[in-house]
């Protein structure tokens, strides 16, 4: 297995975490009916009044308090400090969607995809580096397969718009180890190719033999012997004796 990814990026200094967040809890209080209001009204009120189901109550409370969280935390960052969380989120989209190009394209080829990340100044991890594993070794014994292999090591390699040095190796790699099969190939169709060639000799000799033991029996002896040397140059042409 080797690996292809994005080079590792630098990330801005000074990095530190987040400040603690501050929670509040929403004060609920019922609602007065005045006595003189209709039975019906008064239910609509009533409906109107019920507290939250306690999981919609919590789910409301979390989002709330994480939207506290994320403003406290970016109203306590110094102008520089949100310079470099912008700076970092643009370094972890781009980080993500070039391991992401690679594991696509990469496909059967393709392992898993890990991050190198960093505390930014928010106290949020991002990507500034990754890898995914691919595996560029050969098929054993199948030079064919060897190739469409090679391929798509390629393919995923080169996939991202902006290939890194160590994306560029793996390629160059491939496509060595392509070249390779190919030659393997190639000395294979030759031998098929030579080995059918030798069985056509074989099996026109074969029949030149039997028209061999077919002429001797002929009475007429010039005619059999004009015969038995047309098939003995029939078996010297083929043979280059």
């Amino acid at each position: 297995m080797i690996s292809v990814g994005s080079a590792l990026l630098t990330p801005p200094q000074n990095t530190t975490g987040t400040a603690p967040a501050s929670n509040s809890e929403p004060a609920s209080k019922k609602n007065e009916v005045k006595s003189t209001t209709s039975p019906e009204e008064v239910g609509k009120l009533e409906q109107a009044t019920q507290p939250l189901a306690p999981k919609s109550f919590n789910a409301l409370l979390q989002s709330q308090e994480e939207s506290d969280s994320s403003t406290a935390v970016e109203g306590e960052l110094t102008e520089e400090e949100q310079k470099q969380v912008q700076e970092l989120k643009q370094t972890d989209r781009e980080v993500r969607a070039h391991e992401a190009a690679h594991k696509t394209a990469g496909g059967s080829v393709a392992g898993s995809v890990s991050f190198e990340t960093v505390t930014g100044p928010d106290g949020r991890e991002y990507a500034v580096a990754g890898e995914v594993q691919i595996d560029a070794s050969p098929v054993a014994n199948n030079p064919e397969s060897t190739i469409r292999r090679m391929d798509q090591v390629i393919r995923a390699a080169l996939a991202p718009a902006d290939p890194s040095p160590q994306d560029r190796a793996v390629a160059a790699q491939a496509q060595q180890a392509k070249i390779q099969a190919q030659q393997e190939v190639a000395e294979k169709r030759a031998g098929e190719q030579e080995e059918r060639s030798k069985n056509n000799k074989l099996g026109i000799l074969s029949q030149a033999e039997d028209l061999q033991q077919e002429e001797s029996g002929v009475e007429q002896s010039g005619s059999g012997d004009s015969s038995l040397a047309s098939s003995t140059e029939i078996v010297s042409i083929l043979f280059g004796n």
